[in-house]
């Protein structure tokens, strides 16, 4: 809704997720406990984020908006993913799947390419077929 900021910040030797109110006068809470922790996406309904933190993407329930009460992180997967810039995850709508981009030879993704509407074009052709 707004009323909340995720961010990370890099504390002098590592980077780190904070939560805090979007007024500037908020106090400030560290929500993750790995050190390398970024990329906070909030889910849908807003009362989770979820974090990458190396090969692992954490997630904190929002306990209490008010006071920045938060759920200890808990690990939600964990693999070889690519780390492409900006956010290398995505949350479905209904916060429950992740989208990652499979880790191969090739650690950095140069392109991503999205098809939409390709049951649209694919139909035509399985009309062919038949």
């Amino acid at each position: 809704d707004g009323s909340l900021i995720a961010y990370t910040q890099n504390d002098s030797r590592a980077f780190h997720v904070y939560l805090q109110h979007a007024n500037k006068d908020s106090k400030i809470v560290q929500v993750s406990s790995n050190e390398g922790s970024e990329e906070p996406r909030w889910t849908a309904d807003g009362k989770k984020l979820i974090y990458r933190s190396g090969q692992q993407w954490m997630e904190v329930e929002i306990l209490n908006p008010e006071t920045l009460e938060v759920s200890i992180s808990k690990l939600v997967v964990e693999g070889d993913y690519i780390n492409i810039s900006g956010f290398s995850f995505d949350i479905s709508q209904d916060g429950e799947r992740l989208l990652m981009v499979k880790g191969s030879e090739q650690k950095t993704a140069t392109e991503i390419r999205v098809i939409k509407n390709w049951f649209k074009e694919l139909s035509p052709k399985a009309e062919r077929l038949k």
